[in-house]
């Protein structure tokens, strides 16, 4: 599973002009994804080369769009791409960080590159009220699941046997759509 970097470093020395547009990462991210999917197709690949992490752009930004940042997953709240006079653009933003509820304001140079989150979604209904915690169970697996209420945008709209999206990030449930 070595072979791959040592195929990389020969396409970098010997990049061509269509090639010298695309920086050194990602040459380096293709050529992973690559031989993710040769590894794939073989049935030797770890549980980790089964998912790639999927890059995306800020012409990429929505409201809602989740992405991973510092370690974290982040929900896009507001964006708003502006192009100066003088100067490059640029994208303010406002993040929330689903799983501390923390908001942050960060701006990002056009066109800058950001792993997409790898989010789960489950199908769940919600059971009931316990104390802080909205307790949603699995039909299938009648597995229970608790979010704290203030976690979750639109609680107030979630009616006893409602049928709602659980989004889970590794295995942690983040948010839940209404």
């Amino acid at each position: 599973s070595g072979d791959w970097r040592a195929r990389c470093e020969h396409c970098l020395a010997r990049r061509t002009t269509s090639t010298r547009r695309l920086n050194t990462f990602a040459m380096l991210a293709l050529c992973a994804l690559a031989e993710a999917y040769v590894l794939t197709a073989r049935g030797h690949a770890s549980q980790s080369r089964l998912h790639p992490v999927r890059m995306g752009t800020t012409a990429d930004f929505k409201t809602g769009l989740t992405i991973e940042f510092d370690n974290s997953v982040w929900k896009v709240q507001e964006f708003l791409h502006v192009k100066p006079g003088k100067g490059s653009a640029f994208v303010r933003s406002k993040l929330k960080n689903l799983e501390t509820g923390n908001t942050l304001e960060k701006t990002w140079k056009a066109g800058e590159s950001f792993a997409d989150a790898q989010v789960d979604k489950e199908e769940m209904q919600y059971s009931y009220m316990d104390g802080e915690d909205m307790v949603f169970m699995n039909m299938e697996t009648y597995e229970e699941e608790r979010i704290p209420k203030g976690d979750i945008d639109k609680a107030e709209f979630i009616k006893e046997e409602m049928q709602l999206t659980v989004l889970k990030w590794q295995g942690k449930p983040i948010d839940v759509q209404v």
